[in-house]
Parts: C-alpha cells; sequence; structure tokens
C-alpha cells in the first residue's frame, strides 16, 4: 500500500542526517563522497515521493480543487505571491519569530501579457519559501541576540530593540517568475560560506537522537502531505539538521528552476527563487 510506504518512510532524511554525521565524524566517509551519494538518493526520493502524492490525491478524488484548476499537485493557476503570504503565516506561528515584520510584495513586468499565476506545485513552492524565509528569520533573531552583531549589522535597532523587517518580492514576466527573499541579518560567515550548499552540517546544527526520529515519525500527521512530502521540516523536530538549503535547491533543480543567494558581509542575504513558467505558450523556450 502506497500509504504504509509513505508512512514507513517519514524519518528517512532525518536518519541519513544522523548516519552521516556518525560516519563523517569516525572519519568513515569524506564530505565530498557524503554529498555525492546524498544527492543522487535524496533525487530520486523527491521523484518518487511526488509521484505518490499525486497518485493518492488522484485515486482519493482530491484531485479536483481550486475551482477546478488544481489536478493532483498540479495547479495551472498557482499565485506564487499568495503562496508566500501563507508561508509567512505558518513561520510567523512560532513563538520566536512572531516579532519579525515579513513583507510581501507582488510584481508583474509591465511588458507582460500573462498575471502573476502560473502552472506549478503550491505545496512544494510552499515547501521552498519557509525553508528559506525560516534561515532568513533564524538570521534575523540572531544579529539581534547578539551583542556584536547588533552593533555591527542592521539585523536590529539598538535604539527601540525592533527586529529588522524581511521582504520577500515576487515579480513575473511571460517567461519566467522570480521569488527574492531579502534579510538584514548580518549576511553569511566568511568561515562557513564555503558549506552553505553542503548536508554535513550547517551553522547552529543540533543532530536529534535515532529514538527521536522514531517518536517523531510515529506522530501522526492530519495532512497527507506531511508524511512524507516535508523532509525540509525534519517531520516536526525542533532539532536543525543541517540540511534544508541544499536539499531545498535539490527540490527547486528537480523542479526545473535554480535558487541562488548573494550575501552581503554586515548586511544580510537576497536569496533568489527562479522558476520558468511551463505553459503551451512557452514549452517551445525550455531546453
Amino acid at each position: 500500500c502506497i500509504h504504509d510506504l509513505r508512512s514507513r518512510h517519514k524519518g528517512i532524511v532525518c536518519l541519513l542526517g544522523i548516519a552521516m554525521a556518525s560516519l563523517r565524524a569516525e572519519g568513515v566517509v569524506d564530505e565530498a563522497f557524503a554529498n555525492d551519494w546524498l544527492n543522487r538518493f535524496l533525487l530520486a526520493r523527491i521523484s518518487t515521493e511526488m509521484l505518490t502524492t499525486h497518485y493518492i490525491l488522484l485515486a482519493s478524488g482530491e484531485g479536483a480543487r481550486g475551482g477546478g484548476s488544481c489536478c493532483g499537485i498540479v495547479d495551472s493557476r498557482c499565485d506564487p505571491g499568495e503562496i508566500c503570504r501563507q508561508a509567512v503565516s505558518n513561520i510567523c506561528r512560532d513563538p520566536r519569530f512572531s516579532a519579525i515584520d515579513v513583507r510581501v510584495e507582488s510584481h508583474v513586468c509591465w511588458t507582460s501579457e500573462k498575471g502573476p499565476e502560473f502552472s506549478f506545485l503550491p505545496q512544494y513552492l510552499q515547501l521552498l519559501v519557509e525553508e528559506v524565509l525560516k534561515n532568513s528569520a533564524w538570521a534575523t533573531v540572531r544579529a539581534a541576540s547578539s551583542s556584536s552583531s547588533a552593533r555591527t549589522a542592521p539585523g536590529a535597532s539598538s535604539a527601540d530593540g525592533r527586529l529588522s523587517p524581511i521582504t520577500i518580492f515576487v515579480g513575473s514576466d511571460d517567461r519566467q517568475v522570480m521569488i527574492e527573499i531579502s534579510d538584514k541579518g548580518g549576511g553569511i560567515p566568511p568561515q562557513q560560506q564555503d558549506r552553505i550548499w553542503s548536508y554535513c552540517g550547517g551553522a547552529g546544527v543540533r543532530i536529534p537522537s535515532y529514538q527521536q526520529v522514531e517518536e517523531a515519525s510515529a506522530a501522526p500527521h492530519k495532512q497527507l502531505g506531511f508524511s512524507w512530502m516535508d523532509p525540509l521540516s525534519g517531520i516536526g523536530l525542533k532539532q536543525r539538521l543541517g540540511m534544508g538549503l541544499p536539499l531545498t535547491r535539490l527540490y527547486t533543480e528537480y523542479l526545473g528552476g535554480k535558487l541562488e543567494l548573494m550575501s552581503i558581509p554586515g548586511v544580510g542575504v537576497d536569496t533568489f527563487i527562479n522558476l520558468r513558467r511551463i505553459d503551451s505558450e512557452s514549452l517551445d523556450s525550455l531546453g
């Protein structure tokens, strides 16, 4: 049964994170090998996961939603601005990030004959935006809580103690949709910049125990997607595995897009998610 398969594999990403951390600590594998193997394994897993989610939605009769624009996991009128606003709402429910002012601006190129809506997978787009936004929120809070960062970076105002806002820009034209998430959390420290795309541990990573993963995997989830769809959230674990950013890039590239970031020392990080429209009028421009 596909449902049983998805349920059994809830904790795979967490278990892989623990296993690779242990092997790296013991010197059994090097970082380059671990990253290459995880990329290939997780890419296959993403493909299987999306297909099973799509099949279950169609087989259960839940595939037709959104006023007829949805078919399984695909929405032909996916609104990236609305997706970003929903992602902001979810992230700001976390008490650690509730004080951050996150602004969303949507823009359409004046030469474009299309609106911002495009054919895409809304639940996965929200997943990507939430992961990047979570990183920006962590950086903003960390900059504000550090006395040295508070004096040198604009992550917080020493005068009133307020956190600097995070801004999300959504822009589109006839060929692409771009999302920029801009924070003022001080940027990526130089000693960490070479490892931001590595699965082998980022800043502030705390690897959970096998028992914690098993307990989280056994917890019931009300929504279908959370059984196997949401590896970036650590299946509900509070620990950070340090795999979110490279896994987000892998998802983005699998969906035909690009994930890039620019870190400005002492200021913050601008992350760009570039997605190409896939419809009958733009297929000729692909590949």
